[in-house]
């Protein structure tokens, strides 16, 4: 058979070719048992990716040779070969169980208007279009751009094929029940999305003295909400008048919301000419955990110096005025990192902010090498939990006639690999493409 190699969105059927690899590096790889009741050629034996430079190509092996369409005496006839990529390696996202946002498709038919390479989006991220295809023997081979499938560090995904005649399925392998992990870059962070918690807590208590004893004082407006979630972000609201007919003595809000390594709260109290003094508080605590590992070309042991990198950054708005001089805004976030088996504590960071008959407003922001950690630096292969907490108050905390207080910020929190010298295609590790464009930036720039 001679070889043949088609391409993109200009294809329209795929041909066949000899048994030549691509050449790419496998960075992942799954095995499916063999089972004699299903057709050969649909019948998965193994699947890998291979990565070269931006470039991926997704690879089946089957028990038997893929037939030439060609030889197929029904119209419309065909197999498809399918990876199902959980991209953004959340199961909870995308089409299906397996938590597929994209579906990488090769279609081997004898209807030209159906045959071809898809990358089809069936999630929320961005990418999509062709690919290149080669069929050789029991090989079936799509290549793509990595950015076809959302620029992940890394993926998971599961295999499937099936053999129709005008539409109906006659032989099928099913979805793989293995799981491959593919890693594009040397160095990363890996997230285990069914270890996590969200949490919101709003609430907020206002008094007024009594008009015939300011020494004595009484609720007028009290309420408080939580939500707490394994899976799901949360935002949770409150806010209330006194008198609820009006808009202009005592009003009283608290907002938080915890989110994928961010947590966001507003908290506002004020009080404006009431019959009465009046006192109180609007607070509101926000809180995101998340279980996650290191890996590299190491394989275990501490991680090295200068490598990975956490930035933890404080965004805020805090304010307070009031006749006494005593209202106040204030924000303060924590970040903690531990180590989950033994326990143990290997930092903690904590920034915080406070505006009292003043307004401040900034960004406060820590990046830590993670390799540079008071009780030693992080190693690969080892669960750590990490927990942030954001709590904001906005507080006339004496009797007053007038006051103003509010306390907005966001709190966020990201793990990143530090740049690779000489990696100057981004894909994480420095190879021959990387000469190759080093190469010809200099024959340019001569």
């Amino acid at each position: 058979m001679k070889q043949v190699i088609f391409l993109g969105v200009l294809a329209a059927w795929v041909l066949f070719g000899s048994a030549a690899s691509f050449g790419g590096e496998i960075i992942g790889q799954l095995s499916d048992l063999v089972q004699p009741e299903v057709e050969a050629f649909v019948d998965i034996t193994s699947a890998w990716v291979e990565k070269d430079g931006s470039s991926l190509t997704f690879v089946l092996e089957l028990r038997g040779n893929v037939p030439d369409p060609a030889d197929f005496t029904e119209p419309d006839t065909g197999m498809t070969y399918i990876w199902l990529v959980d991209a953004d390696n959340n199961p909870n996202t995308g089409q299906s169980w397996v938590g597929n946002d994209f579906n990488v498709r090769v279609v081997v038919s004898n209807n030209p208007n159906w045959a071809g390479g898809f990358v089809d989006v069936v999630g929320a991220m961005g990418g999509g279009g062709s690919g290149t295809v080669q069929v050789a023997d029991n090989l079936v081979k799509i290549t793509i751009e990595k950015s076809q499938i959302g620029s992940p560090d890394y993926f998971s995904w599961r295999s499937d094929a099936a053999y129709w005649v005008n539409g109906p399925t006659q032989s099928y392998n099913g979805v793989t029940p293995e799981s491959g992990f593919a890693q594009l870059l040397a160095y990363g962070v890996l997230y285990d999305l069914n270890q996590q918690q969200f949490y919101a807590e709003p609430n907020f208590i206002a008094y007024q003295c009594a008009e015939e004893n300011p020494e004595e004082f009484y609720e007028i407006m009290h309420q408080t909400n939580f939500n707490s979630s394994g899976t799901d972000p949360i935002f949770l609201s409150l806010d209330q008048k006194y008198p609820e007919q009006f808009s202009c003595q005592v009003l009283a809000q608290a907002a938080g919301a915890a989110g994928i390594r961010q947590v966001r709260n507003t908290a506002r109290f004020d009080v404006e000419w009431p019959d009465s003094p009046v006192f109180g508080i609007s607070k509101v605590s926000s809180f995101y955990s998340f279980v996650f590992t290191l890996y590299g070309p190491e394989g275990s042991g501490p991680i090295p110096p200068e490598t990975f990198r956490m930035k933890f950054s404080h965004d805020y708005s805090v304010f307070g005025s009031d006749l006494e001089g005593q209202a106040r805004g204030w924000s303060m976030a924590q970040f903690l990192i531990v180590q989950m088996d033994p326990l143990e504590q290997k930092g903690v960071w904590v920034l915080q902010a406070e505006g009292c008959n003043n307004t401040y407003f900034s960004k406060n922001e820590e990046i830590v090498d993670l390799a540079d950690l008071p009780n030693g630096a992080l190693e690969y292969g080892v669960p750590y939990g990490a927990n942030m907490l954001l709590i904001n108050e906005a507080q006339a905390p004496v009797p007053t006639n007038y006051a103003e207080a509010i306390a907005d910020s966001t709190t966020m929190v990201s793990i990143e690999v530090a740049p690779l010298p000489g990696d100057t295609d981004g894909d994480g590790d420095v190879d021959l493409a990387d000469v190759a464009r080093l190469a010809e930036h200099w024959l340019m720039s001569r």
